[in-house]
């Protein structure tokens, strides 16, 4: 597994699907604080969605795709021929099929609610579970966002009630702003994958033997402003997993399990 890993790229990581799970020790590694850490994420996706704010709806936005027939939620291993260009080329040999959902303003919380096997209203389950998250651990969000008016514009994001959409960029999965809280809620890494950049979320507060399922969700970026879930298969006992975000100093002797089950 080494040798496919120095082989590839170091800025992937492979996990041995079939390796056991075992506790590690603290991480060595000099690491920034956890209040620089936190501003640091919060600057990145406020600039993100301030610059889908200020160009309004640039061309190709998501509402844009509704008009398409083939837009529907489906599971169909053709789309993988229609995305497979904005696949990063590390990640692309892995995939097996891919899951376009509607372009209605909760694309990334249907792919989310897909990966779960929530049904076809599960992204507003999706956004409730989350801001319930948020309720349940408010101090420990209230630090990884930057502070209590950050984490008040996080849940007004997440809050839609039950409207259909199509919504504005502020009400639109990002990656992160929500990275952290969909891996720590759902006990599974969630990695978002794009051309431009991927990254991996690691849960902080529960390990994987407190997981109901440890399989990783792929979130792929495509057409610049829309997300769909992307299904690994894995190759020789191996999926790509790229360089985890998570903060370090955040993280519970429990889910330092997670470096072994799906780091290593």
């Amino acid at each position: 597994m080494k040798g496919t890993h120095d082989m590839l790229s170091e800025s992937y990581k492979f996990k041995d699907s079939n390796k056991t799970t075992s506790k590690e020790g603290s991480d060595s590694e000099e690491e920034t604080s956890e209040a620089d850490e936190s501003r640091e994420i919060l600057s990145k996706a406020t600039k993100s969605h301030e610059m889908l704010s200020e160009a309004g709806k640039p061309h190709g936005a998501e509402e844009s795709h509704q008009s398409e027939p083939d837009n529907k939620e489906v599971v169909d291993s053709s789309l993988l021929e229609r995305y497979k260009h904005q696949c990063p080329p590390l990640v692309l040999p892995y995939i097996k099929r891919i899951f376009d959902p509607p372009s209605d303003g909760h694309c990334g919380f249907h792919a989310v609610s897909r990966a779960l096997g929530y049904n076809n209203e599960g992204c507003y389950r999706v956004r409730e579970e989350m801001i319930e998250e948020i309720s349940k651990n408010k101090n420990t969000y209230t630090k990884l966002l930057g502070g209590a008016n950050e984490l008040a514009k996080f849940v007004d994001g997440l809050q839609v009630g039950e409207k259909k959409g199509p919504f504005g960029p502020s009400k639109w999965l990002n990656q992160l702003l929500h990275g952290q809280i969909l891996a720590d809620l759902y006990v599974r890494p969630v990695i978002f994958i794009s051309l431009k950049s991927s990254s991996s979320f690691i849960p902080l507060r529960l390990g994987p033997n407190q997981s109901p399922d440890t399989t990783p969700i792929y979130l792929l970026h495509v057409d610049n402003n829309h997300w769909a879930l992307a299904y690994i298969e894995p190759k020789d006992g191996v999926i790509p997993i790229p360089p985890p975000l998570s903060s370090k100093q955040m993280v519970s002797d429990a889910a330092k399990g997670w470096k072994s089950n799906i780091l290593s």
